[in-house]
């Protein structure tokens, strides 16, 4: 399983599992329509997709 470590470098998943040492502020974002999402940044993180995302079937 690769890791990435380079600036930009991102995963996406359906679920996504992490390890870190130290949370941030948990932040209130908008997202699609008038859905809310939170953001948190994670200090000195390890994350791995343990659900991928589904494709959409047309």
């Amino acid at each position: 399983m690769p890791s990435y470590y380079k600036l930009g470098d991102a995963i996406e998943g359906e679920r996504v599992v992490c390890q870190f040492r130290k949370p941030g502020k948990v932040k209130l974002i908008s997202a699609t329509h008038a859905h809310r999402a939170q953001e948190i940044a994670l200090n000195h993180a390890y994350c791995v997709i343990t659900k991928p995302l589904r494709s959409k079937r047309t």
